[in-house]
């Protein structure tokens, strides 16, 4: 494997790594602190990059578990709930701040979009946002959340289902 300039690796990934960790964390003040975690983990980890996978899922999937590792500590420091509860449900959200309408107004519809996708719960929107977002296959989406893909599929479809309801206006 030919060696991998750091500063053009993060260049390249930056804009995946920050929507994966918005994604999972609405609290802004902690979003940096894991953004430079990730990449941290990235390089510490590059050398155990066997090539198996492409590159940006490897990373994703670098992200997606820096992410559990600081959810699950905010779930420990905070004595709310399980990770596990907070994936299934997301309204539990284990931080102080969520995300408030005005921050995801960058553009009317999409930042609409966007606020409406933030009130998924994690299982449904990391799903959409790589497959919708990133351009991810569905395989990739599945080694990167280590889920199987008819998972991913599930998570898919029914993560859309309810964002069309919540764009809707459809309550049920």
């Amino acid at each position: 494997m030919e060696p991998i300039d750091p500063d053009r690796l993060m260049e390249d990934h930056k804009n995946l790594v920050f929507h994966l960790i918005a994604r999972f964390i609405p609290e802004t003040s902690l979003r940096e602190d894991i953004f430079q975690d990730v990449f941290l983990n990235v390089f510490r980890s590059l050398p155990t990059f066997a090539g198996k996978s492409k590159l940006s899922t490897w990373i994703a999937s670098v992200a997606v578990n820096t992410c559990y590792s600081h959810i699950r500590k905010i779930v420990r420091d905070r004595k709310t709930s399980s990770l596990e509860a907070w994936m299934e449900e997301g309204d539990e959200t284990p931080v102080a701040i969520r995300s408030s309408p005005d921050e995801a107004g960058r553009g009317e519809s999409r930042g609409t979009l966007e606020a409406r996708l933030d009130r998924l719960p994690p299982k449904y929107k990391v799903p959409i946002q790589l497959f919708y977002f990133e351009g991810f296959a569905y395989e990739d989406i599945a080694e990167t959340l280590n889920i199987p893909v008819g998972t991913v599929k599930t998570h898919l479809f029914r993560g859309l289902k309810r964002l069309r309801e919540e764009m809707q206006g459809d309550p049920s």
